[in-house]
């Protein structure tokens, strides 16, 4: 089972590597007054990150509506 992990690990980042060196070009990013050049990989993962977080506190907070309606 250990070593299945480690495939799967060393899997899991090879594909990130690959990803990330496919997607190397920059991109530029105008919000407001800002102006941001980030390459898209990096951007994707970002984006990607704030999603789960996002969706989470969502979640969280639903939950504890949900949860003190019933009391």
């Amino acid at each position: 089972m250990k070593m299945l992990k480690k495939i799967v690990f060393f899997l899991l980042i090879a594909l990130i590597g690959i990803f990330v060196f496919q997607n190397l070009s920059s991109v530029n990013i105008n919000f407001l007054t800002w102006e941001l050049k980030i390459t898209k990989s990096i951007l994707i993962i970002v984006i990607y990150v704030l999603g789960m977080l996002s969706g989470g506190i969502l979640f969280s907070i639903l939950k504890r509506l949900w949860s003190s309606e019933d009391k």
